[in-house]
């Protein structure tokens, strides 16, 4: 955008440092055709002007036209490439006798300046002189500036203009308003500056740029150069050394404090609904780059509350900007970009509020990240390492290391929101965990505690949290080791219900129901939000429990039944539990908040003659003998009881 405003000013004084060197030499009567004669064979264009014109000849050559407008060529949308309302030039007469164009005053007051790419790919600021088309070049513009030795800018103003910039090409299209410049050129080896302001939707915009000597940057050499600027109390500065060879390159120092990025999206016409975050941004570093390009050896990141460095990459010079970097954080906080949980007493209901990814559509990345701390809704994440991908909407992230509840995990996460429904798939792996801890952070359920391993694959679709809990698909397996179901006590439970024979239970040392494990786990497979699992299993020293049933997990409903055996005193913990325990077949019901353990009459009865009859018949075979087929007795059982014997 500023390279644009200032090739405008450039081309602008030299069209009239052209005209005036013209005027000067031509033998002519000066009225308003000569004015746009000179102007339109410096231009290319057809150009015209008020028959108002004022001229002086010494000791400055100048003019003030009014009502001038310069033409475009055909192939864009506008007639006119520029319409000012008044223009003055004034160029000092003795120092072009040396080669020294002095511009004592160059001023364009209320001009509207259309900068445009046609479909083609002709711009519109493209200038052809008709000494350029005799030879047949092009673009180069007026060619004055060729044989100039020296160049001195004295009041040289852009007064309450408009600038429009039309690419259709990359269909981008931006409008500044109320455009204020002023340039100070002493003389091309001489410090230079350019002091402006403009409007862009709505919001005022300060700009400052000054080069140490504008000669180094014609002639290839390195120049320092600085910008300032400032937009909705944010700040920018570049402290660099310039360039500019077959394209213009920078390498310096780059800060910039931004003290509300929801702002300044807005501003640029990509608002972000979501409710949290996107604040503060602060970056500085050493950095090099050119036009299209940023590069930041080591980088100092500050966004919201996230703080790093490493190096880090801006790519603007594509269809979408791309950034990408290996990042050291101190921590990394996403509860502000992620719904909140709502504020409820249990387990919550499934949001059906559509979920709003459009924050992953902005911009495109590529980052390796290592962190110390990841947050993410209630879980607490410790030392961490993964890298993730974002394309037009797609993040693909890979988890290669997660420190979590005493244990470790990897995994792969993919998020489609690139279509009307987004998709999601990963595949987690988790060791070692405490169980009840990550429970709690994840699914405020607490009923578990232990050391476990977790490992699943998921895949769903939709648009809010409903959606994809209804049309969640996957597998996977856990296991915990040496814990307890908190808030029920089966043990406790049977001895209540006169299943123990012989011995007092009582109950856990603190008080609190659970029942206690050495091993307990389960395969599960998941198929549009129902959860099943058919081998359920529970261990412990007096207890043994299988089981089968289903968690529908779009109502949060579940429907289990348990065959938990036991020995028949609390002495006897020795021996075959198959011949000596006694089940209790019960079943597990209930919503996510509110669930119940009952017995299950049928199948208990069931389960008792069944033992009775698999003591006679081991007592007939001589059951306690090692030569003995164990499985004749079930194999006879299950014949009775009408049970096949692949049957579960």
């Amino acid at each position: 955008m500023g390279k644009f405003l200032f090739n405008v000013i450039a081309y602008g004084f030299m069209l009239f440092t052209a005209v005036s060197i013209g005027l000067y030499h031509a033998d002519i009567e000066i009225d308003a055709d000569t004015i746009e004669t000179q102007m339109s064979k410096a231009t290319g264009r057809n150009v015209t002007v008020n028959d108002e014109v004022d001229f002086s000849l010494f000791p400055r050559l100048g003019f003030n036209v009014r009502n001038l407008k310069i033409e475009n060529p055909e192939g864009f949308s506008d007639p006119y490439f520029v319409e000012a309302d008044a223009a003055v030039a004034a160029v000092k007469i003795l120092p072009l006798l040396s080669g020294t164009v002095e511009i004592s005053e160059f001023v364009l007051t209320r001009a509207v300046i259309r900068l445009e790419r046609n479909a083609s790919g002709e711009a519109s600021w493209a200038l052809v002189s008709n000494d350029d088309e005799a030879k047949g070049t092009a673009g180069s513009g007026p060619n004055v500036t060729r044989r100039v030795r020296d160049l001195r800018l004295g009041d040289v103003r852009l007064v309450d203009g408009d600038v429009s910039y039309d690419d259709r090409v990359k269909d981008q299209r931006f409008e500044l308003t109320d455009v204020n410049l002023a340039i100070v050129i002493p003389s091309l080896y001489q410090p230079s500056n350019a002091t402006g302001s403009f409007v862009y939707n709505d919001e005022k915009v300060s700009v400052e740029v000054s080069v140490d000597t504008l000669a180094k940057l014609r002639s290839g050499e390195a120049a320092k150069a600085a910008l300032t600027a400032g937009f909705l109390d944010a700040k920018l500065r570049i402290d660099v050394t310039a360039q500019n060879r077959e394209a213009l390159s920078y390498s310096g120092a780059l800060s910039v404090d931004v003290p509300s990025i929801r702002n300044v999206l807005t501003w640029w016409n990509n608002p972000i609904s979501i409710e949290n975050g996107f604040e503060r941004l602060e970056v500085s570093g050493a950095m090099v780059g050119d036009m299209r390009s940023m590069k930041f050896e080591n980088a100092a990141i500050k966004f919201d509350a996230i703080e790093g460095a490493g190096p880090l990459t801006a790519d603007w010079g594509s269809e979408r900007t791309l950034l990408s970097g290996d990042l050291v954080l101190d921590m990394l906080d996403l509860r502000p970009y992620t719904p909140a949980p709502p504020e409820t007493e249990g387990f919550p209901p499934w949001s059906r509020e559509r979920i709003n990814f459009e924050a992953l559509k902005v911009v495109d990345m590529d980052f390796d990240v290592v962190t110390r701390k990841l947050l993410v809704r209630n879980l607490d994440v410790d030392d961490s390492a993964f890298d993730f991908t974002l394309r037009r909407g797609v993040l693909n992230a890979t988890l290669n290391r997660i420190a979590l509840y005493d244990g470790m995990g990897t995994g792969e996460l993919t998020l489609d929101v690139s279509r009307s429904t987004p998709r999601i798939s990963g595949r987690f792996n988790l060791a070692n965990i405490d169980a009840r801890r990550f429970l709690n952070d994840a699914t405020r359920l607490d009923r578990l505690e232990g050391v476990g391993d977790l490992n699943f694959e998921i895949a769903a679709r939709g648009a809010s949290q409903n959606d994809m809990i209804s049309t969640l698909n996957g597998s996977g397996a856990y296991n915990v080791e040496d814990g307890s179901i908190i808030g029920f006590d089966f043990l406790k439970f049977a001895y209540q219900i006169g299943v123990f024979v012989t011995g007092q239970y009582q109950g856990s040392e603190d008080g609190v129901d659970r029942t206690a494990f050495t091993g307990f786990g389960a395969d599960f497979r998941i198929r549009n939000g129902v959860v099943t699992t058919d081998n359920i299993a529970l261990l412990s020293p007096l207890l043994r429990i299988t089981g089968e049933g289903e968690v529908n997990l779009p109502p949060q409903t579940i429907d289990i039944r348990l065959n938990p055996r036991l020995v028949a005193s609390l002495k006897g913990q020795g021996g075959d539990r198959d011949k000596q325990g006694i089940g209790i077949p019960v079943k597990l019901t209930g919503t996510f908040n509110e669930s119940k353990l009952r017995l299950d009459p049928g199948q208990a009865a069931r389960q008792r003659a069944e033992d009775e009859a698999r003591r006679r018949i081991d007592d007939m075979l001589g059951g306690d003998k090692e030569d003995v087929d164990s499985s004749s007795a079930k194999d006879a059982i299950e014949g009775i009881f009408g049970r096949k014997k692949d049957d579960n």
